[in-house]
């Protein structure tokens, strides 16, 4: 069995694009967005969505260090964005994308 995929990811980042990983039609994961540390702030409140819609998204948990969703209800064969946008308590808006790619199996 290999090691579960990455599923934390910084918003704001300087460095890079989105990232990317697997999950199946059977599974429901948690995703975390965390503010990159270079920008020292803390998060005050999270939105979340996924393109396309047709996966759920849950509630998020949010915390000053993370905001964490649950992620279920794929498409073998469809590849989605989901994304983060963190107010952070200086007013600043940061944004990331992890991308999905939904497999049969892993």
């Amino acid at each position: 069995m290999s090691a579960p995929a990455q599923r934390t990811f910084n918003c704001g980042s300087p460095v890079g694009g989105p990232v990317g990983t697997r999950q199946t039609p059977a599974e429901a994961l948690d995703y975390t967005a965390v503010i990159d540390p270079s920008n020292a702030d803390t998060i005050a409140s999270a939105t979340w969505s996924i393109n396309p819609t047709s996966a759920t998204v849950g509630s998020p948990t949010t915390n000053s260090a993370a905001s964490t969703v649950l992620v279920s209800g794929m498409t073998v064969g469809h590849s989605y964005a989901l994304i983060a946008l963190l107010t952070g308590t200086s007013g600043q808006i940061y944004s990331g994308t992890i991308l999905i790619n939904c497999v049969a199996y892993r």
